[in-house]
């Protein structure tokens, strides 16, 4: 009986476990001027100061457009994993965090 007991918990939890592969991937935003701009173009995709990596609208962004935002961390900015163009000029930038590898072109002049 507990051999069976046993064999139905490790279906169940595989059968839920792999349910989950399809949940939200939270990545934080720390910056509160990055994430105002998340929050006006990405708003379906943002969770609190959180930023939905598997969301669609994160997915498919191709340009982003970042100037005059007055950002100073751009932390979280890699889950545009299709982002071929980034504009983060004139904020107050100092550094920069790990960018997406789909970027070709880079424009992040007066910071």
């Amino acid at each position: 009986m507990k051999n069976i007991l046993l064999k139905l918990i490790c279906v169940f939890t595989l059968i839920f476990g792999t349910a989950n592969v399809s949940k939200a991937q939270l990545v934080h935003i720390p910056d509160s001027a990055f994430r105002a701009y998340l929050n006006g173009n990405f708003a379906s995709c943002m969770v609190g100061n959180f930023i939905d990596a598997t969301c669609p609208e994160v997915l498919n962004a191709k340009n982003i457009t970042l100037a005059y935002s007055g950002i100073s961390n751009l932390s979280g900015i890699h889950v545009f994993v299709n982002d071929t163009a980034l504009d983060c000029s004139n904020n107050l930038l100092t550094a920069l965090p790990q960018l997406p590898a789909s970027l070709t072109n880079l424009y992040c002049s007066y910071n």
